[in-house]
């Protein structure tokens, strides 16, 4: 991570940011990160002094955690606070996450929550503990619901489709006898967890949220 009130020569800032182009490293600079600061030296030589950091939280998800400079860092930001400060959403599959969320007016798609997953797990941020989450997903007039079940539910209902795939159902129709006879489709997901080695970080990106909600106060 960067630090205001330090200086970085060229080579550092190339390596970090992935160019040799100064103008390019300057643009993130200027408008990716809103980072201030000034320079001396020319070419190889070239030394950037930061003043101000503005969007820190976006700089930490980049260079540390490994996100995308173009993911929406808002959502983002959402996803964040729920995951690290909600115990009734964390243990949740993507499909409740999703719906959890809708129904907070934050939309972000399973997809992207699945993304967001990957991410922190490549490293070792949060991780999967082994123990199951049963569940079934439908569709009320299109809208995707997920629903908690035991395990003896998960199983019933694949019961019902490997009866049916060994009567000759194919693939497909078996399945819509589970989901008709059991309400939906069965599924399972390993519940995820924090990563008791991490707690300085978690605390750290914590604060990049809060300092991010403060850098919108002043601009």
């Amino acid at each position: 991570m960067l630090e205001e009130g330090k200086s970085y020569t060229y080579q550092e800032m190339s390596a970090i940011f992935g160019t040799r182009d100064t103008q390019g490293i300057k643009r993130r600079f200027d408008n990716t990160y809103h980072i201030e600061y000034t320079t001396s030296g020319r070419g190889s030589g070239l030394v950037f002094y930061l003043h101000t950091i503005k969007r820190k939280f976006r700089l930490y998800c980049v260079l540390n955690l490994g996100f995308s400079p173009n993911s929406n860092f808002d959502k983002l930001r959402d996803f964040f606070i729920y995951l690290f400060n909600d115990p009734d959403f964390v243990w949740r599959p993507m499909e409740m996450m999703e719906e959890y969320l809708r129904k907070e007016e934050k939309g972000i798609s399973r997809a992207t929550i699945s993304n967001y997953l990957k991410t922190l797990e490549k490293d070792n941020l949060f991780g999967r503990n082994g123990e199951m989450v049963y569940y079934k997903v439908s569709k009320n007039y299109g809208e995707q619901r997920a629903e908690l079940i035991t395990r003896e539910e998960y199983s019933a209902g694949w019961k019902t489709y490997w009866d049916m795939k060994a009567k000759g159902y194919n693939s497909n129709a078996a399945y819509s006898c589970m989901r008709n006879l059991h309400g939906g489709s069965m599924r399972k997901q390993p519940k995820i967890e924090r990563n008791a080695f991490f707690e300085d970080e978690y605390q750290r990106i914590q604060d990049y949220i809060e300092d991010s909600f403060q850098a919108e106060d002043r601009l």
